[in-house]
């Protein structure tokens, strides 16, 4: 197992670099705290902690995962599908899933053969019903439909062959902001609810987050703002809930020759 104090994630028209205040250890180490101590009485307010923690964990880590293949991507429409309640019942999220990806499949397999895919679903405010979102690339065969509808300046299209329900499709003008968008779909409740089954789904040929990553151990942070300081557009400062761990998250340019 090896330690890292920095990652470099480069996502071809970007790189972002994670810089940890603490050593991270790679492999198979896990870190320790009060919820994963097996030896303390189980009361009912420990029990509680434990299954809280274990669930922001979970969030954090599909999350990542999310963000990871999302930014590793360049994608073309962004999609929301639902589905009509007299055709499927969307209270079922197995149901859901398995139509959502059947669509899919039927996209790849008749109107474009280089398809990639990452879907997520999200309740309805009635806290019962699923919906899904989605990005899209490789979609040069598809023929989308215009909505006559425009939101916040983008035309709105309609999909073809999507039978369950309504749907819809905007041009994606920017990967990084999208990215950070899907990711808001990963809540707590969706965690709760999908224990055991998958949160998104992501093509077979989507670039995952493991081949665009490297990590390193840095004697001081200062020494890589010295030498990148000029190409960074922006930094923003996480404090992690457990360990005492900060990240400093660093935008630069798609120049940097890091």
């Amino acid at each position: 197992m090896d330690m890292y104090n920095m990652r470099v994630f480069n996502y071809g028209e970007s790189v972002q670099v994670r810089l940890y205040n603490k050593s991270v250890l790679s492999g198979n180490g896990k870190s320790k705290d009060l919820c994963d101590c097996t030896d303390l009485p189980v009361d009912e307010a420990l029990k509680q902690m434990r299954e809280e923690h274990s669930i922001n964990s979970s969030v954090n880590r599909t999350k990542n995962k999310l963000y990871g293949i999302a930014r590793a991507n360049e994608w073309d429409l962004f999609i929301t599908l639902t589905f009509d309640r007299a055709v499927t019942d969307s209270a079922d999220y197995n149901l859901v899933s398995q139509r959502t990806r059947v669509w899919l499949n039927h996209l790849k397999n008749r109107f474009c053969p280089d398809l990639k895919y990452l879907v997520v679903p999200e309740l309805h405010a009635d806290g019962e019903h699923w919906h899904i979102h989605g990005l899209l690339a490789n979609v040069d065969g598809l023929e989308l439909v215009e909505s006559g509808v425009v939101k916040h300046g983008k035309m709105l299209y309609n999909l073809p062959g999507w039978r369950y329900g309504f749907s819809t499709a905007s041009y994606v003008g920017d990967t990084r902001r999208v990215s950070g968008y899907v990711c808001k779909y990963i809540t707590k409740e969706l965690a709760t609810l999908t224990q055991h089954r998958k949160r998104f789904w992501a093509s077979s040929n989507c670039i995952r987050i493991e081949d665009v990553t490297e990590s390193y151990m840095l004697d001081s942070q200062a020494d890589f703002f010295k030498a990148y300081g000029n190409d960074i557009d922006h930094v923003k400062s996480v404090n992690l809930p457990v360990g005492g761990r900060k990240v400093k998250y660093i935008e630069l340019s798609s120049s940097s020759d890091l």
